[in-house]
């Protein structure tokens, strides 16, 4: 019940983690999977952002997930 309280904190932490992640220390990832995308020839437009959007998805979701697990965790260990 505490995390469905939570949640506008959580998701608010879940986007600055994401922004931080993606603008700040991995940019030089990002930019190459971009590079990487944009290379290939056989892809076209729609592919090519696809492929980005999943990359983008992947991220998100894994911050989220971790985020979301270390915050129950830390809670059940709070109780204990």
């Amino acid at each position: 019940m505490l995390v469905k309280w939570l949640e506008p904190v959580i998701e608010t932490k879940c986007e600055e983690i994401n922004n931080q992640l993606l603008h700040n220390e991995n940019v030089e990832v990002y930019s190459s999977v971009i590079s990487i995308i944009k290379k290939n020839v056989n892809l076209d437009e729609n592919e090519s952002y696809e492929l980005e959007n999943y990359f983008l998805v992947a991220i998100r979701n894994a911050v989220e997930v971790s985020y979301r697990k270390g915050l129950t965790d830390g809670i059940s260990i709070y109780r204990k």
